[in-house]
């Protein structure tokens, strides 16, 4: 079945296996643990929010390129929580784990499901929603109307590469590392191994995310 297929094609993270959600939740925000206070209400207007939609999908995202983590929605910063499902305006919590599965078919693509399991816990007198994200097998992209952004961890963050070659970019002799995967050279390069600042500039902004794709998983 689905379990059975998920258990054979997706590979748990290590970091933070085994750690109790109050255990996860007391270590704070890093490299594999991040908190949301919703999936999708703005606190501060209390009305559904397109931008924390996006941090969401930012967040899982960012997990399936890099080691794999756990988003925790429903607490704040500090650890706070603030009440699920209701903070997020969903009538019961089948509603919101519906919601979530929905955004990430939708911006990120169905077949990339069997690395995101989201569940309810309690936690400090309350619900929240810990979305566990394992690492994926080929790179992943969120759909931001027209345009598809990739992004990995760094740190206690998620950081976004550019559209196109920059500078920061981790350049190494041989092929070109971005996040957890290596990518063939582009077309035009002079030769197969040359990945200098040159190269890289010669590279279309528009071609990274082909590029990305025909890559393969790094060792």
């Amino acid at each position: 079945g689905w379990a059975h297929l998920a258990a054979k094609t997706a590979a748990r993270p290590e970091a933070g296996a085994g750690l109790t959600l109050e255990a996860m939740i007391a270590g704070g925000e890093g490299t594999t643990t991040e908190f949301k206070a919703t999936l999708r209400v703005n606190l501060h207007t209390r009305q559904p929010d397109p931008r924390i939609e996006m941090s969401c999908l930012k967040t899982i995202a960012g997990f399936l390129n890099s080691s794999g983590g756990t988003l925790v929605i429903g607490v704040t910063d500090d650890g706070t929580p603030v009440g699920l499902p209701e903070a997020d305006q969903f009538p019961n919590e089948d509603k919101m784990n519906l919601h979530l599965v929905n955004l990430v078919a939708a911006r990120i693509g169905a077949t990339y499901m069997m690395y995101v399991h989201p569940r309810f816990e309690d936690y400090d007198g309350q619900r929240v929603m810990a979305v566990e994200c394992w690492p994926a097998k080929s790179p992943v992209f969120v759909k931001d109307g027209t345009t598809e952004r990739y992004f990995i961890r760094a740190g206690a963050s998620t950081a976004e590469l550019p559209a196109g070659p920059d500078p920061g970019l981790l350049v190494q002799q041989g092929e070109k590392a971005i996040g957890r995967f290596r990518v063939a050279p582009a077309p035009g390069n002079q030769q197969p191994g040359d990945f200098s600042l040159g190269g890289l500039l010669g590279i279309a902004p528009e071609d990274i995310p082909r590029v990305l794709r025909a890559g393969r998983p790094a060792p």
